[in-house]
């Protein structure tokens, strides 16, 4: 019993390149697919015209796109297509209203099949879309007709016949019939299966109508895809009898020996690296590359975390351990100042750990702290793994020397000792029991927080003056810190505010900035960032935003503000907003700290005296928060400025309570670092 044959019409025009594509392919699967395949030509013009659509090259975005991709299409498809000089002129200005009314009488006039009118309709879409020739005149009709294979009666007879009423009107029935189908652009390709109809429209959904009829997409290139298939069976059937295993290995060598020998290669090789990772280190470290270039600046390394995690909780430290690596003596290239703490042998105990301490991961993985007790005070542990190279040690070592060098100063986390000269290398520094300013600030904003926290206005110019202190000692030492921000400033019990966030800070005014400086420089929001970045005037700009965080309890500077609007609010003179809840005073201070101009900001003595003047005249006032506190109305996205529940983004992360700023909050780009 025979299957009939499925039916499926082709609607196309010849002005349009994407139906010679759909025109091809389905003529070269008229016997692969055994279809019985009508070609209906219509009017493109009419198809847009009843469907209300616009051609896509009226799109100038589209238009070189299509001018792009048809490019890849002619050698993806195998058609000879090439771009006109002038498409527009050739496709609307001209149109082919002539031409589908000679092909429309080719057709009418034979009578076995579509040979003669495929032939016509291919070299018709070679004139204009391969050798860039009109299609319009009699003569160019009667050319194309002619490499047809038509005779001078049969062309004449054609052109004579396209200009009745009897042409015209089938041209007419045949669009509206496309129309009928839902068309709204050619190719349009309706398949007839089991008596339904299935529209597909363009030069691109060939392998979803395969599926549809139950045929088999073999590529646009049928032909080609069979003789490569069949050259490779027949290879293998010739060279080999019947049930030789052995041949066939050695037919199929390629695909059957060579390629799994080299995937399990490298399996094999990325095994032997993970293995070497885990249980030998230290060789790995040897073959690392090392940097081509030393670095010009000093980058610190200290008891810094990252958001989120609390340094003063940890695990449990043995340091009496057996050393790892020999004996390391410090570096000789640091200044030859000696450590005032360069020793010390003190007798540590780990501190007691409580349900909501964590292994503490830092920036450096060769580095852990832990909290612990040293002559009856708490301290913070920061030790130097086994596992870390000359240059991790070098580098903890040259920030326990800057801080040595730095010297004690009231306001600045005071360094209690150094253990250099065995392993593990360590650090002591004094505990602030209140951690990072913004930690706290937050904690003021909740009710019934134990202990109980509450900002005033006197307390606010009473911590603000220790950290305009602090921060005068590290310029009068020729030092910019570079990242003032409440994460950077911890709090004692006493509520004493000593900065600390010295990861990021550069010493010498011609120095190099710090790395995290120049990345985020074109979002930092302000001018000049590249030329100002090394400038006291820039600490003083990130003190007045300090202050603003004080005075609102942790409230986010500008987020009401895009990034790309940011520079335009700077440079039109505007400034942070006054807090409801803040005086003048304080404000005016704010205010004088973020000015736009460098020149216009006060000098960082003249803040601190007027800092310590309001302190002694103002009164307690309270500051407390007053709502509900709301995450998602803090946090926003730095691109569309929604806001969202998300506790992770690209510029804002809310982590339990503290709150991270976006980059461009600081006009010297120095972006918060994730320290406490």
């Amino acid at each position: 019993m025979m299957t009939s044959k499925k039916v499926i019409e082709l609607f196309y025009d010849v002005v349009s390149p994407y139906s010679w594509l759909g025109f091809e392919v389905m003529c070269r699967y008229r016997q692969v697919w055994n279809i019985e395949l009508k070609l209906r030509p219509a009017f493109l013009g009419g198809i847009m015209h009843g469907s209300g659509n616009k051609p896509p090259g009226l799109v100038p975005k589209k238009f070189l796109y299509m001018a792009k991709d048809l490019n890849r299409l002619a050698g993806y498809f195998g058609v000879p297509l090439q771009t006109p000089s002038d498409p527009f002129e050739a496709m609307f200005n001209k149109g082919s209203l002539s031409a589908m009314r000679f092909v429309t009488a080719v057709q009418e006039r034979e009578k076995d099949g579509d040979k003669q009118v495929e032939q016509v309709c291919r070299e018709l879409w070679k004139r204009i879309w391969s050798d860039d020739k009109d299609i319009t005149e009699p003569g160019s009709l009667s050319e194309a007709a002619m490499k047809a294979g038509l005779s001078d009666s049969e062309i004449k007879e054609a052109l004579k016949l396209s200009t009745t009423k009897e042409i015209k009107d089938k041209l007419k029935r045949v669009t509206q019939e496309a129309l009928d189908h839902g068309a709204f652009g050619l190719p349009l390709l309706v398949c007839h299966v089991n008596g339904k109809p299935e529209m597909f429209f363009g030069s691109d959904r060939f392998e979803l109508m395969a599926h549809c009829i139950g045929e088999k997409w073999l590529g646009p290139q049928p032909g080609k895809s069979s003789a490569k298939l069949m050259s490779s069976v027949s290879e293998a059937d010739f060279r080999c009898q019947h049930g030789d295993t052995i041949c066939e290995i050695r037919v199929y060598e390629q695909e059957v020996i060579v390629v799994p020998i080299l995937l399990l290669a490298a399996f094999l090789v990325t095994l032997v690296f993970i293995l070497l990772l885990r249980f030998c280190p230290e060789k790995v470290d040897r073959i690392r590359p090392k940097p081509s270039k030393p670095t010009t600046r000093r980058v610190l390394h200290g008891i810094d975390a990252p958001p989120g995690i609390n340094a003063l909780e940890g695990e449990s430290i043995a340091l009496d351990m057996p050393s790892s690596y020999s004996t390391f003596h410090p570096p000789t290239t640091y200044p030859s100042k000696n450590f005032s703490t360069s020793v010390v042998t003190p007798s540590f105990h780990p501190a007691p750990t409580t349900a909501h301490q964590a292994q503490f991961h830092s920036r450096c993985p060769a580095q852990r702290a832990a909290p612990a007790r040293m002559e009856n005070r708490n301290v913070v542990l920061r030790v130097l793994k086994d596992t870390a190279d000359a240059t991790e040690r070098h580098s903890f070592l040259g920030f326990a020397s800057f801080l040595s060098q730095l010297g004690p100063h009231p306001f600045l986390p005071e360094l209690l000792g150094v253990v250099s000269l065995r392993a593990p290398l360590v650090t002591v520094v004094e505990e602030l029991e209140n951690r990072d300013m913004l930690s706290f600030l937050w904690r003021c904003r909740q009710e019934k927080v134990d202990p109980p926290c509450e900002m005033t206005e006197r307390r606010i110019f009473t911590m603000a003056k220790h950290v305009a202190s602090a921060l005068e000692f590290l310029h009068n030492k020729d030092i910019l810190h570079g990242n003032v921000c409440a994460r950077s400033v911890l709090v004692s019990k006493e509520y004493t505010a000593k900065l600390w966030g010295l990861h990021g800070s550069t010493q010498g005014r011609t120095m190099e900035p710090h790395r995290e400086m120049i990345q985020h420089e074109e979002m930092a929001g302000a001018r000049g960032v590249s030329q100002e970045i090394n400038r006291p005037s820039s600490d003083i700009w990130s003190f007045g935003v300090l202050l603003y965080e004080m005075a609102t309890l942790g409230e986010a500077p500008f987020a009401e503000i895009s990034v790309n609007e940011l520079l335009q609010f700077h440079q039109r003179g505007k400034s942070l907003k006054k807090p409801s809840n803040c005086s003048n005073t304080l404000y005016s201070v704010i205010k004088a700290c973020c000015q736009w101009k460098d020149q216009d900001r006060p000098m960082l003595p003249e803040v601190s005296r007027k800092l310590c003047r309001e302190r002694k005249a103002h009164l307690t006032k309270s500051s407390r928060w007053r709502g509900r506190l709301t995450l998602s109305g803090t946090c926003r996205k730095q691109d569309t400025g929604k806001p969202t529940a998300t506790l992770f983004s690209d510029h804002c992360l809310c982590q339990q309570t503290k709150l991270h700023y976006f980059p461009q909050w600081y006009p010297n780009g120095a972006l918060p670092q994730n320290n406490i």
